[in-house]
């Protein structure tokens, strides 16, 4: 009984003494020194404020940046290195050519909201900048072909395909919207299909022989295009004429023929 006391006794003292370290380190304002390696920058108004200038980026010097911070022990505690963004804004830039432009470090708050970046400072790299390429932007559209593969069940019929847009808007350097005479997406239907068909299709981007052309720097805000193919039943439909007989002029007495003798009906199944 006395040993399971004394173990006890122990325990409480060593959670006392593990919280008080915790508080002295928490608390602690000698300064410490770490490395975040590999932030990634950010380039924001690229596709707003550079674009409605007539402005495109063509690169970017690099593409992270390894950073060497000092702050005090007790900042280090609530910073989450993770979090750290490297922010280059685009809205400055008003002319084409190459150009070092300042990016900005923005620190994450503390666990309770507390603003941590008024104690951190950057040594490494000392200057704040990257350097990047700025080109002419060029627009254009370009008109949305549509290949239907597949077929419909005997006895069905295809009407026209309906795509959620006729054209795509394309912006980039002249000689790579040149290039491009039209846009593509493939719809395949299946086989026998007895029903409206619709899909979400992945397009590319042709020249005027055909050919798929390489589309890496050419830049559009539309995503996937939806296509919709109805499908009708079609059907043979006798004609019959009723006739409203009268005095003196009765069914009996009469003969008749219809020309056609049918017609042929499509519709929802």
């Amino acid at each position: 009984m006395e040993q399971t006391k004394g173990r006890k006794a122990f325990c409480i003292g060593l959670s006392i003494l593990i919280a008080l370290l915790v508080w002295f380190y928490a608390n602690d304002d000698t300064e410490v020194e770490i490395s975040v390696s590999d932030v990634p920058i950010e380039l924001t108004n690229e596709d707003t404020a550079l674009a409605d200038k007539g402005l495109m980026l063509l690169s970017s010097e690099e593409e992270t940046v390894d950073l060497t911070l000092r702050m005090p022990r007790s900042t280090y505690f609530k910073l989450d290195p993770g979090k750290i963004r490297i922010v280059v804004d685009l809205s400055s830039v008003t002319t084409t050519g190459t150009q070092t432009i300042t990016y900005s470090i923005l620190y994450p708050r503390g666990p309770r909201g507390e603003l941590l970046s008024s104690s951190i400072t950057q040594k490494e790299p000392t200057v704040r900048s990257t350097t990047i390429e700025i080109g002419e932007l060029f627009r254009k559209n370009v008109e949305i072909r549509c290949k239907v593969v597949g077929n419909v069940a005997e006895g069905y019929s295809a009407g026209k395909v309906q795509l959620s847009q006729t054209a795509i808007a394309i912006r980039g350097q002249e000689e790579d919207i040149d290039a491009i005479s039209y846009a593509k997406v493939v719809f395949d239907i299946g086989k026998n299909a007895k029903e409206t068909v619709t899909a979400e299709l992945d397009y590319q981007f042709y020249d005027a022989d055909g050919q798929i052309v390489d589309a890496s720097n050419v830049h559009t805000e539309t995503g996937q295009i939806q296509a919709t193919l109805p499908v009708y039943v079609t059907k043979e439909l006798k004609l019959k004429v009723d006739f409203k007989e009268a005095p003196g002029a009765r069914l009996a007495d009469m003969t008749y023929s219809i020309k056609p003798e049918s017609i042929m009906v499509s519709g929802d199944a």
